[in-house]
């Protein structure tokens, strides 16, 4: 099970992608699970920053309206109504208005399971990066999107992978996977990884539908969070930090004029809110990391205890399988004494006719 590899990907609003920018590429407050001394093994692409990220997912949505259009016009002038009704899909596709306040990109993870993590760390750093790439750009060619700002991260205690996919895909429309459509792209993660053995993980829904034991499924599902949850905690505090930053340089530069306060202000409130609803959001993932730490040594002392069942099982099945063996021994003792009685009375017999 742990010859796998799995990408997680998961929206990021505008609100948020600056501090998950940041996360990526080292800035700001170091934090406690990386090792500053392999920061330097890191490698990637520049990360976008937020307004070149507007840019480019609003040249995307421009690009793919006037495409639309042109074969709107050719599907119009052929009279073909199949391609009338396909021009009008495309045309309806790239129709809604880019919202820079709302979903600006779906941030990606590529993580290995256990022996696969060997298997790719032993490999040069070049062709790690190689494979990656091949995998994140087929995650983007099955979204309809691009992939932006690859990034590696060994200076923690696993190698994994950071990458952004455009929030608006190459037909215009906002980037918003379906299920299947992320099934879909664990597969063809996993597809430059073959050679190595290596498989697509599978998620829980997966495992029960496949008739799997619940213990299976729940300690992978247990282990991915359990991986997850320090670098989205990590993440958030990241974020408060530069909020509070951001906050106070206004409150600053409230005081240099009147006018300046009163222009400030309005914003010192709306990042006030932010910074709330981040310290909500870190106390939510605090506590959601209890629980799961409870849960994990629950689920470990309940493995314990299954572990013991199987020994006192196993040394049952061993008493068991001793008396079936002393019981034949008896049994062919038994029979062979048997024989060696007749063989001994025929022998009378025989001695008595002859006399």
């Amino acid at each position: 099970m742990s010859m796998t590899t799995s990408v997680r990907i998961g929206p990021v609003r505008s609100q948020g992608y600056s501090g998950q920018r940041s996360h990526d590429l080292r800035h700001g407050k170091a934090l406690d699970y990386v090792d500053a001394t392999r920061s330097h093994l890191n490698t990637g692409d520049q990360v976008p920053t937020l307004d070149e990220l507007h840019q480019l997912n609003e040249d995307a949505k421009y690009a793919a309206q006037e495409a639309a259009q042109a074969l709107w016009e050719a599907a119009q002038a052929s009279g073909d109504q199949e391609a009338i009704k396909a021009a009008k899909a495309a045309r309806n596709a790239c129709r809604q208005r880019y919202d820079r306040q709302g979903v600006v990109a779906y941030r990606a993870i590529l993580t290995y399971g256990r022996e696969a993590g060997h298997v790719v760390e032993a490999l040069d750093p070049a062709e790690q990066d190689r494979l990656a790439r091949a995998a994140l750009q087929q995650v983007a060619d099955t979204l309809g999107t691009r992939v932006l700002g690859i990034s590696a991260h060994r200076d923690e205690s696993k190698l994994h992978y950071h990458a952004y996919f455009a929030g608006v895909t190459l037909a215009g429309r906002k980037l918003n996977p379906g299920k299947g459509q992320c099934r879909q792209v664990q597969t063809v993660a996993a597809e430059p990884y073959k050679h190595l053995g290596i498989k697509r993980g599978k998620s829980k829904d997966m495992w029960i539908e496949e008739g799997a034991d619940p213990a299976v499924y729940t300690h992978a599902s247990v282990a991915e969070l359990h991986a997850r949850l320090p670098l989205e905690l990590a993440a958030a505090r990241q974020a408060v930090a530069e909020a509070k930053v951001e906050l106070d340089r206004i409150r600053a530069e409230a005081a240099v004029a009147d006018f300046g306060k009163m222009l400030a202000a309005d914003e010192a409130e709306k990042l006030q809110e932010t910074v709330s609803a981040l310290r909500t959001r870190v106390d939510e993932l605090e506590t959601l990391g209890g629980q799961w730490d409870a849960y994990i040594d629950s689920q470990e002392a309940y493995s314990r205890k299954l572990a013991e069942d199987i020994k006192a099982k196993e040394g049952e099945f061993g008493r068991l399988t001793g008396l079936v063996d002393e019981t034949r021994a008896a049994n062919e003792l038994e029979n062979q004494m048997g024989k060696g009685a007749i063989s001994v009375e025929n022998d009378k017999t025989k001695k008595m006719g002859m006399a």
